[in-house]
């Protein structure tokens, strides 16, 4: 059976009893059960071959279907969890998104200093004695 949708319903994938056990998001499609994808933080600065792991709102059950990638990859590398390299000068867009939703994308920006110092990659406050 076809049935046609107006502009203002949404259309639903049934779930069957004793099939599966659990209902899969068909690719491209957007689930309105998914908050936005958000990274946090928004922006971060690091200092040359500083690391620093970025983080989303992403639910637990699919952290796993978050894909990352880095719009100036000679300033930062990501990693497939979201851990950047700074590896150039420069500032940097990071990206992600859900690999089944190629409409919303999440972006933070990345800002790499000088050298690194030796403080972890990461501007520092004072040292405690």
């Amino acid at each position: 059976m076809t049935v046609a949708l107006s502009s203002c319903e949404q259309s639903t994938f049934p779930i069957v009893a004793g099939i599966g056990g659990t209902a899969t998001i068909p690719p491209g499609n957007v689930s309105t059960n998914i908050a936005p994808l958000t990274i946090m933080p928004v922006s971060v600065q690091l200092r040359l071959n500083g690391v620093f792991q970025f983080s989303t709102n992403a639910p637990l059950t699919l952290q796993n279907r978050v894909e990352w990638s880095s719009l100036a990859s000679d300033i930062v590398t990501v990693s497939p969890t979201g851990l950047v390299n700074a590896v150039g000068l420069g500032t940097a867009i990071i990206t992600a998104r859900y690999s089944f939703d190629t409409t919303r994308v999440a972006k933070a920006t990345v800002i790499v200093n000088g050298p690194n110092t030796g403080t972890g990659g990461m501007s520092s406050g004072p040292s405690v004695p």
